[in-house]
């Protein structure tokens, strides 16, 4: 777990770092290419996630329900993943992304070029937020793939001004049934 930080239990913040050509290289659990985070409060600014690879969340991953994940002012760019390519957030009790940029990550697999959400859907639990920011080459390349940029599987997730741009969904064949996005 995390090709370049792997951090459970605590909290983390990163301010103006970048993670470059960071990969899991075990057998078991590949994940966070650049930094694999579980249980504790993340907090990630003016940082950099280029050409990290994992098989879930190629530059980050995000895996606990005992997360609080705030991230601003960052870009994820050029990271590979079987599923969220720039990243990988499953169960966060809050996720927050803003003024951030993601940019020609991949999904190689079925979800999330850009992006893979499946947040905690608990009555009375705050909305994650991404706002302020661009989605923009993303690809998720399977045939059967959906959600090029982002792909929402569970939780309640609010998006707003944000720009969507030029992301592809299986750009190498023709999409199966019920893939896109």
């Amino acid at each position: 777990k995390g090709g370049a930080v792997s951090v459970a239990g605590a909290n983390l913040t990163m301010d103006n770092v970048v993670l470059r050509g960071n990969q899991v290289n075990v057998s078991f659990q590949r994940n966070g290419g650049g930094v694999y985070f579980s249980r504790g409060l993340l907090t990630v600014s003016n940082s950099i996630f280029v050409d990290n690879r994992a098989d879930y969340g190629g530059g980050l991953n995000i895996a606990s329900p005992a997360v609080k994940a705030a991230i601003t002012d960052t870009v994820f760019q050029e990271n590979t993943a079987n599923n969220g390519g720039g990243i990988y957030m499953v169960s966060a009790e809050n996720f927050t992304l803003s003024r951030s940029a993601l940019i020609e990550n991949v999904a190689v697999s079925n979800y999330g070029g850009g992006i893979y959400f499946s947040g905690t859907s608990n009555v009375g639990t705050v909305d994650s937020v991404i706002e302020n920011t661009t989605f923009s080459r993303n690809e998720a390349q399977h045939q059967f793939a959906t959600g090029s940029a982002l792909a929402v599987w569970d939780g309640y997730l609010t998006v707003r001004n944000a720009t969507v741009a030029d992301n592809k969904t299986a750009p190498a064949v023709a999409p199966g049934a019920n893939a896109g996005g």
